[in-house]
């Protein structure tokens, strides 16, 4: 009888670790999702723009108003990010998460710029290693992973 609890125990042990394990993995790629380039939450307006609902239901009559957020103070140092990047591409970039050149780091984007912006752009919408193809926004045209690619590029020094 002891022998089997013994077993039991053992089972439990390991179901917990493995638990506990997915909780880790989880967690670390959410909180990366909602990084930023400055590792903070993030100005009032880009918390709101996160949590902002995706749509309206409209029963009829006039359409409502999109809803309108304060406007933000401008950055007098920092060149204004890149929406795509914002949106699609910093969850990667801002913090290095797997193995995605960080934004800024000269020694990470230098071999890759002088390959050119075709080749880059080749990177950006074939994938390669974890990034899916287009990153992850399958609705941007072209052009606009382009814009988001020649912004993360501008700012290497």
């Amino acid at each position: 009888m002891s022998e089997s609890r013994g077993s039991e125990f053992g089972l439990a042990v390991t179901a917990l670790i493995g638990v506990a394990l997915l909780v880790a993995i989880v967690y670390g790629l959410t909180v990366a999702r909602f990084a930023t380039v400055a590792g903070g939450p993030g100005t009032p307006n880009e918390i709101a723009a996160r949590v902002a609902p995706v749509g309206t239901v409209n029963t009829g009559g006039d359409a409502a108003p999109a809803p309108q957020l304060a406007a933000a103070a401008p950055a007098e140092a920092a060149a204004p990010a890149n929406p795509v990047y914002t949106q699609s591409c910093a969850a990667c970039h801002a913090t290095g998460a797997a193995g995605a050149p960080k934004l800024g780091d000269a020694a990470a984007w230098g071999p890759r710029i002088a390959l050119g912006m075709d080749e880059l752009m080749h990177t950006v919408l074939k994938g390669k290693g974890a990034m899916p193809p287009r990153g992850t926004c399958m609705a941007c045209s072209d052009e606009d992973l382009r814009a988001a690619v020649e912004y993360m590029v501008s700012q290497v020094p």
